[in-house]
């Protein structure tokens, strides 16, 4: 995968490896990754398309953060905030590159974004003062739209490879072909089929040749009875919670648990498969949801619970 993003640009916190004349770039994948990454490349003066394979940008942004788009923490600590399965030197050298206040600096700057922010203190996130995902979503097409990025819509890629000349050659759906210099993928995962991201960035560059680390999910709800079987949907509750490993006493049945969960709300969720030292939730809080449990803790554990 060769990506247009290497040097601090214009905005700050975007890195862009253009080189003399504007080289075409090709951002594949409409999403927030997508849409930076395409905002960074045009203010560097390239020619970028996005080819989004829905019908319009930035769909799960509309969805984030209850519709109300969390855009920022009011803090970063890597250790504590970031997981990966890669290497961490990898995550690290991103940020350093891009930190925190460059990041805020870009989403409120009137000559950027120009989001008027707001921090919320109970979650300690920042949400546009509209509470308005679609704001957000919009002022970042706008942008793209102004620096002259160029938006293809229903455009799945299908098929990826090198030219000759050193191009690169996407394939769509539809029978067209769309050649780039510049090639940044910005397809996202597997968390949401429906707007998109159902794996198929990972299998295409699997198929060229690209390594994967393997996927599973993380900042996710999970699922499982309410305590006692009564439906407790909607409850929340400020609580720590901790995950801990298969084996111990924790089996489910015994006093505050929950048969078959794992789920102790005195103490924390207990995984199944395979043995993890005891992790414990940066964040508190937690909340029932109709098929199991959601909130700040549950999230930060569902990395490890999962696994």
């Amino acid at each position: 995968m060769s990506t247009a993003i290497t040097e601090r640009s214009g905005a700050r916190c975007a890195h862009t490896d253009v080189d003399t004349g504007p080289p075409s770039v090709t951002v594949v994948g409409g999403g927030a990754a997508g849409l930076t990454a395409a905002w960074a490349a045009a203010e560097q003066g390239a020619q970028v398309t996005v080819l989004e394979r829905t019908r319009e940008a930035g769909k799960k942004i509309l969805m984030s953060g209850g519709s109300r788009c969390n855009v920022l923490p009011a803090e970063v600590e890597l250790e504590r905030d970031f997981f990966t399965s890669g290497r961490p030197a990898e995550l690290k050298a991103i940020f350093r590159r891009c930190s925190w206040e460059e990041c805020h600096w870009w989403l409120s700057a009137e000559d950027q974004v120009g989001l008027r922010l707001s921090l919320e203190e109970t979650t300690s996130k920042y949400y546009p003062a509209s509470n308005s995902a679609r704001e957000v979503r919009d002022r970042l097409v706008r942008g793209c739209l102004r620096r002259g990025v160029r938006f293809e819509y229903n455009a799945s890629v299908e098929e990826l490879r090198r030219e000759g000349a050193g191009q690169w050659l996407c394939r769509l759906k539809d029978g067209r072909q769309h050649l780039a210099d510049r090639l940044v993928w910005a397809t996202g995962g597997k968390s949401f089929p429906a707007v998109g991201t159902d794996g198929t960035g990972h299998r295409l560059l699997s198929a060229g040749g690209h390594h994967i680390q393997p996927t599973y999910p993380a900042l996710t709800p999970l699922t499982g009875p309410h305590p006692g079987g009564e439906p407790l949907a909607g409850v929340s509750l400020n609580v720590h919670l901790m995950c801990q490993a298969a084996g111990s006493d924790w089996d489910g049945g015994e006093r505050g648990g929950t048969k078959g969960t794992g789920l102790k709300l005195q103490h924390g969720i207990r995984t199944g498969g395979h043995h993890l030292a005891v992790k414990h939730a940066a964040r508190s809080g937690m909340v029932f949801t109709h098929r199991g449990y959601s909130g700040p803790s549950v999230l930060d554990l569902s990395h490890f619970a999962v696994q």
